[in-house]
């Protein structure tokens, strides 16, 4: 059984008569990147502020790692919070210092090269990119060895290498490591490719939660199924009647509208008929079809 880093429950939170949260409950595993999504003020922010510490709730409980065993967090938020007077090489080695880390240049090296500012190193934050800005952020929050990171939009800014080279490393620190991520984003594809769970939050309220793919598979509309010859599509329809709702052809494709439970006749119907086709692919929602159905529409 996976270990529990993050355990929220019945969480409130009130800023005089404004409701910013309302019994916020969802925990976060070990290995577990999880996404907190939600429109423009729907309470993600004061979350993760409670989380760390930055912000008191009135009621409800956080528990972070156990009494004998506090998790150590990193924290990425939308603010990048650097010295811009400081080189990258000065900012990080502020905060190597702050939490006595043993062989500091050693590490110094090692996150820069991470990072990818290893040659930017002895630049001023002032006149760096947005993208090389937001690199350095997560270098420092990863000074301090967290077993849980907390990332505000943290690939916003960065080139599309950049991107990839990050989520790589992100999700093999929190799986293969087991550590955790709670991660927040405008951008559903992003989400979509880079969190294993899912947390929607509106108005203060959480209206969706669970694992992406079983989301996914809830909104399974059918299959498309892409034809070596597309002179068999009436055949096609033809020979699999009663297995579907509905049926069209678009020149060499064809998009079946049915259950999944029907996927594995369909296949044997296919195979036995002899049909000639080069793929078959399951059609579902997006997680921004479903984010935008649930939640009517976002930011």
């Amino acid at each position: 059984m996976a270990e529990t880093l993050l355990q929220i429950r019945e969480l409130k939170k009130s800023y005089g008569s404004k409701t910013v949260l309302s019994d916020i409950d969802f925990s976060l595993e070990a290995g577990d990147i999880l996404g907190y999504i939600g429109p423009n003020g729907a309470g993600k922010t004061t979350t993760m502020k409670i989380i760390c510490g930055l912000c008191k709730a009135d009621s409800g409980v956080v528990l972070t790692g156990t009494e004998e065993a506090r998790l150590r967090i990193g924290v990425v938020f939308d603010h990048n919070g650097l010295y811009p007077n400081l080189t990258a090489k000065e900012n990080l080695q502020f905060f190597l210092k702050l939490y006595n880390t043993p062989d500091e240049e050693k590490e110094l090296k090692r996150l820069l090269e991470f990072v990818g500012l290893s040659e930017a190193m002895n630049q001023k934050v002032k006149h760096f990119s947005k993208g090389m800005a937001r690199r350095l952020v997560l270098a420092r929050a990863f000074v301090q060895k967290p077993d849980l990171l907390i990332m505000d939009e943290p690939f916003d800014g960065l080139d599309v290498e950049s991107q990839y080279l990050m989520r790589n490393f992100l999700e093999q620190w929190a799986k293969k490591e087991k550590h955790g991520i709670l991660f927040t984003s405008h951008n559903m594809k992003e989400v979509q490719d880079f969190c294993n769970r899912i947390v929607f939050i509106k108005a203060g309220r959480i209206t969706l939660q669970g694992a992406v793919d079983e989301l996914l598979q809830k909104y399974f509309r059918g299959l498309r199924i892409h034809l070596n010859d597309p002179g068999e599509g009436r055949r096609v329809c033809e020979l699999l009647a009663g297995l579907y709702q509905r049926c069209e052809q678009k020149e060499d494709e064809i998009f079946l509208e049915n259950s999944r439970d029907k996927n594995e006749v369909i296949m044997q119907k296919l195979m036995s008929g002899q049909i000639s086709f080069c793929e078959i692919a399951e059609v579902t929602d997006s997680l921004e079809d479903i984010y935008i159905r649930e939640m009517g529409g976002y930011e």
